[in-house]
């Protein structure tokens, strides 16, 4: 053969093969090139015919090289014949190949056979490169794309050939697997069964393409040993398709005790003979489920069979979630029925072990049309049972997670939370809740549901004795480095928002040091149901993640002929009180009134009324309460009173004390009983952080033997107060 250059297919220049009297002569097209041992190649030589002519055919290959330029072998495809036309758009043939241990540098070659002297062939955009093998993938790239035609597959029901051509979206070469149906049912089964282990579950991908409807379906058949197939365990997943959709095919299965290998079959049925089919990006890899989910592949993804599941206020289909959205390919679409709540629940009871903390999860996202805010709310949620099904411990869900932004097509994320498996209970149901609240939401979309064995993401307790509620936090956002500050409010259910106190300021945008975080929150209203809501944030500002706690009712006054009397910024100062009279006090008007001439009534100015005012009475029966009462009077700072309903106290109030009298109850000299009188105003809320800890004092710290111990044992003055100990 001899070669000459000539401008073709692209770029400036092509090559010419031209048949000389040696018409089977190979030609070597391209350079050794690097390469790395134990990586699957790829060669392809795009070729045409210059006259049109049947029966030529075309061989591709690959040579590979070691350290000093010695040939080690020759990887060969089968023949392929050419198509009897001037036209590089059928023309592809191909080879892929694993470098061997030894090779430095590899090669295409290809030969050609059925030229006659004269006969020419156009080459161009020949390449070698790294086969794009799908991530994970157990077929081989020749079984996964079908460039190298055929081999690894057996086809019934339709004359298959490897084309050139696209059945996916995005194609990993340039064949494809392509046919024209001879019967109703055309089946095409991988041969080169892939090497499995039991009891991992894996899942099959494959692109497909029917040029009528048809019914699609997937199946893994596992084999033994002895290469038997294993009755009653094969995985099915069945799709009905319309024309010309080009569909990506799923399976999902476990593979069985005694399973080494697996065969993928894919099968087209209820065609017209002479429908076109086809399929391209074959894959089977080990599902991907969230590490130590105790729930099934398909049951956390969607993939291919949708579980037994209760959707209420909603209708549901099983749908594709493109552009990276989901966990896999599909998820759940969930369309409102009407405004309120949607509720998701899986039907089976998944086994747990009592005393275990589990988070559950779940992925999220609204649908609209509208360019505008869009309002919508969820959270997720775990009821408990027994092993007969009896519930055990319904869940007090966390808070509703807000979201209030705009922007069309799908925005939303994963809410997790945890909760303690508690005794008795060997069952989970996990569900999801959405509050449906804004009629421009087409639809919502759920993937990624999971439960697994995590740790406390935070605990919440109230205490009655100090008369806070204790909040620590134990969720670190390790996967968020950029989380730099973080804030913690409260939420009463009247819709009011406070920040907490933290120790010398409020909790906004306080730097964050690590995990655990104890608060403690005196301000919250007495037996008020609250949540907090921890948020962690950018330098710059943006919300990184958040932490939405569960409701809780606040600390209760045993005793209601008691009030609290707190020192908002000095909590060891606050002392259970018992007044000697309901509240009594006056609100002063602010308005003036003016004379007008000619008119028979004056014109009033008004603004608010001012806030009250008025004195309040307490009784101490000891020289120890008294004691400490004038150590909170002698702080000089505000004060918050709160009181159990019909003392004439509703939430908090906070006041400024003016002047303080006191005097003895009785005229007998060894009485300690006190009278108190403090002159009051009612002030708003003082900003400003806490100093000390109501439940923590010098006597626990001198517990510790010296001050060595107590270096040793706390990381900073904070975990001395709160008696966090160093980690480590």
């Amino acid at each position: 053969m001899t070669v000459t250059n000539t401008a073709r297919k692209s770029g400036t220049w092509g090559q010419i093969v031209q048949a000389t009297a040696d018409a089977a002569t190979h030609v070597a097209v391209g350079p050794q090139i690097p390469v790395t041992p134990g990586t699957t190649y790829v060669a392809t030589v795009p070729l045409t015919l210059m006259t049109a002519k049947a029966g030529v055919t075309a061989t591709v290959g690959i040579d590979w090289f070691d350290a000093s330029g010695g040939w080690i072998h020759r990887n060969e495809a089968p023949a392929t014949p050419t198509r009897n036309a001037v036209s590089f758009s059928q023309n592809w043939p191909a080879q892929s190949d694993v470098a061997p241990p030894t090779a430095k540098t590899g090669s295409i070659w290809i030969s050609f056979s059925g030229l006659a002297v004269g006969d020419r062939i156009l080459i161009d955009d020949a390449e070698m490169r790294v086969a794009p093998l799908i991530p994970g993938n157990l077929f081989s790239f020749a079984d996964q794309s079908f460039e190298t035609g055929l081999a690894g597959w057996t086809v019934t029901g339709a004359a298959f050939d490897a084309t050139t051509g696209s059945v996916g979206d995005v194609g990993t070469g340039y064949r494809v697997g392509l046919g024209q149906s001879t019967a109703a049912t055309v089946v095409l089964e991988n041969q080169n069964r892939p090497a499995v282990t039991p009891g991992v579950e894996y899942v099959s991908y494959t692109r497909t393409l029917a040029l009528a409807p048809v019914n699609l379906t997937a199946e893994l058949e596992w084999y033994d040993g002895d290469g038997q197939v294993i009755a009653g365990a094969t995985n099915t997943c069945t799709r009905d398709v319309g024309a010309s959709e080009r569909y990506l095919l799923p399976v999902v299965g476990t593979a069985p005790a005694n399973a080494e290998t697996v065969k993928l079959r894919i099968t087209f049925g209820g065609m017209p003979t002479g429908t076109t089919c086809g399929l391209d990006e074959a894959s089977l890899k080990v599902a991907p489920n969230k590490p130590d989910n105790v729930l099934t592949y398909d049951e956390y993804s969607f993939e291919s069979l949708v579980p037994p599941i209760t959707v209420e206020n909603a209708t549901w289909v099983h749908n594709y979630l493109s552009g990276g959205y989901a966990n896999g390919t599909y998820g759940l679409k969930l369309t409102p029925s009407a405004t309120g709540l949607i509720t998701w629940t899986l039907d089976r009871l998944v086994p747990v072990t009592p005393g275990k903390t589990y988070a559950v999860e779940g992925v999220m996202w609204r649908d609209t049309d509208s360019t505008g805010i869009v309002e919508w709310s969820r959270r997720v949620r775990v009821d408990w049972y027994d092993a007969a099904g009896n519930l055990v411990a319904a869940d007090q869900p966390d808070a509703f997670y807000p979201s209030r932004v705009s922007g069309t097509g799908l925005i939303g994320g994963p809410i997790s939370a945890t909760r303690v498996c508690p005794a008795g209970a060997t069952r989970a149901k996990v569900g999801v809740e959405i509050m449906h609240s804004d009629g421009a939401v087409i639809a919502y979309f759920l993937d990624g549901v999971a439960l697994y064995e995590s740790t406390v993401e935070y605990t919440l307790t109230a205490e009655n004795a100090t008369g806070c509620v204790n909040f620590t936090i134990y969720y670190a956002p390790t996967e968020y480095p950029d989380a730099q500050y973080l804030s913690v409010y409260r939420y009463d259910t009247d819709g009011s928002v406070t920040p907490v106190r933290w120790y010398g300021t409020e909790f906004v945008r306080v730097p964050y040091t690590g995990s655990p975080v104890v608060i403690e929150d005196y301000e919250c209203p007495i037996g008020a149901r609250v949540w907090y809501w921890a948020q962690w944030s950018r330098a710059n500002g943006t919300t990184v993640v958040n932490v939405l706690t569960s409701l809780v009712r606040g600390p209760v006054i045993t005793d209601p002929d008691y009030i609290w009397l707190k020192s908002p910024g000095i909590p060891a100062l606050s002392r259970l009180v018992m007044p000697e009279a309901p509240l009594a006090w006056s609100r002063a008007a602010r308005s003036v009134s003016y004379d007008i001439v000619g008119r028979r009534n004056p014109i009033s100015i008004s603004s608010r009324r001012a806030g009250r005012v008025g004195s309040l009475t307490l009784l101490t029966w000891d020289t120890s309460t008294a004691d400490a009462l004038d150590a909170l009077l002698d702080s000089g700072l505000p004060c918050l009173i709160q009181a159990a309903p019909g003392l004439g106290v509703s939430g908090n109030l906070y006041v400024r004390v003016g002047d303080a009298s006191v005097e003895p109850v009785s005229t007998y000299a060894r009485d300690e009983a006190r009278r108190w009188v403090l002159e009051i105003g009612e002030i708003d809320r003082p900003r400003g952080g806490i100093q000390g800890s109501a439940g923590r004092t010098w006597d626990d710290v001198e517990d510790l033997e010296t001050w060595s111990d107590v270096n040793d044992g706390y990381a900073d003055w904070a975990g001395v107060l709160t008696n966090v100990p160093r980690e480590g």
